[in-house]
């Protein structure tokens, strides 16, 4: 493991355990185990380290679409899982740091750009899964990327469930509603 990534898991566990706020570079740096100018030599800042957990996270997020996504599951199926696994990661994760959604909030400007590139791969991989499905005769759509953006972006909006005190269980219930809600639109059976 390199130093960045040495930092990178220390001062997860430190927003774990104290929060980001109550964290210092001081003591991301102790508990990697290197000097505080180490720390800068890889990060700017503690939000850059934050930057970096975030991105690190989207990497398995889509991951984790990409496999759901060629696995050998019909094609609703697929469609459901993927869909569910931002919102669930997410749910898991803010689980483990309940003051993440203030702290995106607070660097959602300079946030949105790393963010942003994952979304859209786990969006057009959504609409090839929506092109076959077209091709298929099993979904009825004019435009599968319009239709990949609805999809996909409805799941993001849902994972708001979690900030009313959801339970896991009751906002995977949820959101499996919702995928069949809308896998019903997809297959022109809903007009």
């Amino acid at each position: 493991m390199n130093r960045r990534e040495q930092l990178v898991e220390a001062a997860l566990r430190l927003f774990r355990r104290y929060g980001f706020r109550k964290t210092t570079v001081e003591e991301i740096a102790a508990e990697a185990g290197v000097g505080k100018g180490s720390v800068y030599l890889e990060f700017r800042s503690k939000e850059e380290i934050f930057f970096a957990l975030v991105e690190e996270h989207e990497r398995a997020i889509l991951a984790e679409v990409r496999q759901v996504a060629d696995s050998r599951r019909k094609l609703p199926q697929k469609l459901t899982e993927v869909a569910l696994v931002r919102p669930l990661r997410n749910f898991d994760e803010l689980q483990k740091l309940p003051e993440v959604f203030e702290v995106l909030a607070a660097l959602r400007g300079r946030l949105a750009d790393r963010i942003r590139p994952y979304h859209v791969q786990c969006e057009q991989l959504v609409g090839e899964l929506i092109g076959e499905g077209c091709a298929s005769g099993c979904f009825r759509v004019h435009d599968p990327a319009a239709a990949a953006r609805a999809f996909y972006s409805a799941f993001d909006v849902a994972f708001v469930f979690t900030m009313q005190g959801m339970d896991r269980a009751t906002l995977e219930k949820t959101l499996r509603d919702l995928a069949n809600l809308l896998l019903t639109g997809l297959s022109g059976e809903g007009k």
